[in-house]
């Protein structure tokens, strides 16, 4: 008969090979898993170092153009300067006032027929203290842009106003001719 021993002995055998076959089957399952694992790592190294590439290479198409735009930068600033110093040495020539121009003298006849209306008179009467602008003139009345314009277009060509041209905007004042006749409305 066989002994406990050797039945003991086959079992442990048997265990240790199963062990053995299981652990195998083991190791071999992770070494592909391992392996699937290290190539898709392998895979996506590969895919950031080309963006990583790709990236680098616009930055330094990036670069070209803000250096180029901080050449026409300092380019136009220049030009800036230049025209700034223009203007400027422009402005220090004296300019002569606009005279009125002869179809006033013309029409001033038909002036004594003219009737001023309530915004003319207003009108001239806010230009009896001074030079004003038509923007200074509208926000006093409170009236449009456009009205305002054709008020003063109306006293300018009748002789009642001078016009000034050599401020942005225009600026208008009572002519000197008038004021007896400015002061009687």
């Amino acid at each position: 008969m066989i002994s406990l021993e050797f039945i003991d002995a086959i079992i442990t055998s048997i265990f240790i090979v199963t062990m053995s076959l299981v652990i195998f089957i083991f190791i071999n399952r992770i070494s592909k898993t391992y392996g699937i694992v290290i190539a898709n790592l392998q895979q996506k190294i590969l895919e950031m170092e080309s963006l990583l590439i790709e990236s680098r290479a616009q930055i330094n198409r990036l670069n070209e153009k803000i250096n180029n735009l901080l050449i026409e930068h300092d380019s136009l600033t220049t030009r800036v300067y230049q025209l700034e110093a223009a203007l400027y040495e422009k402005k220090e020539i004296p300019r002569k006032r606009e005279e009125v121009p002869k179809r006033v003298e013309v029409r001033r006849e038909a002036r004594g027929r003219a009737r001023l209306n309530e915004t003319e008179k207003t009108i001239l009467k806010l230009l009896m203290s001074g030079p004003k602008t038509s923007r200074e003139i509208r926000e006093v009345l409170k009236l449009s842009r456009e009205h305002i314009a054709r008020e003063l277009k109306y006293l300018y060509e009748n002789g009642y106003v001078k016009r000034i041209t050599d401020t942005k905007p225009f600026t208008y004042e009572i002519n000197e001719e008038m004021i007896e006749e400015i002061e009687s409305l």
